[in-house]
């Protein structure tokens, strides 16, 4: 049954391709090819070329594959895909052949910092007074010692990156293949 649907594209682990199957590359099919006339009337250019009479396969080297969203929502940036063939050729937005660059969901990185501040302290030396009680106010040697105002310290902080080159899954190399022909 699988052999017969012109178009799918199956994940496949052996080294040689089967016959009435392509490696997804991005090559270049000619609609007026034998070989190639099926594919094309199943997927046209939604892959890039003009059709006329070329047209490209699907390029999914390197690539994890996601369904189409179609209204579910699970794609926040559906509207945003672009086409995957060269000069901007192929289907964009949320249908099938559209691709998006690699992302990270925005997100925020919190730094704690348990400063409340400090007080300095200067003091005077003791200073003789000729009233030393007044008023039931010591004047006498006493001990000047005054307050400065509460400061907070400057305080960087930077956190730094880490991590590898991409945000992924854990995962496992296959060979995309699409059915090319009909047994």
């Amino acid at each position: 049954m699988i052999n017969e649907i012109v178009g799918i594209v199956v994940a496949y682990v052996g080294n040689t391709i089967p016959t009435g199957w392509a490696l997804c590359e991005g090559q270049s099919g000619n609609k007026n090819d034998p070989k190639w006339a099926p594919l094309f009337e199943a997927i046209g250019t939604i892959h890039g070329g003009d059709g006329n009479p070329m047209f490209k396969l699907p390029d999914y080297r390197g690539m994890f594959l996601r369904g189409v969203d179609n209204g579910a929502g699970r794609d926040p940036d559906a509207a945003g895909r672009a086409p995957a063939g060269e000069n901007n050729t192929g289907n964009s937005g949320d249908k099938v052949g559209s691709v998006q660059t690699d992302g990270l969901r925005s997100h925020d990185h919190t730094a704690t910092v348990n400063d409340p501040g400090h007080t300095h302290f200067y003091q005077d030396h003791a200073q003789p007074a000729a009233n030393t009680f007044d008023d039931g106010d010591r004047r006498g040697l006493q001990d000047h010692r005054r307050e400065s105002e509460s400061s907070r310290t400057g305080i960087s902080v930077s956190i730094a990156a880490n991590g590898g080159g991409e945000t992924r899954p854990v995962n496992a190399n296959v060979h995309w293949m699409i059915r090319v022909d009909p047994a």
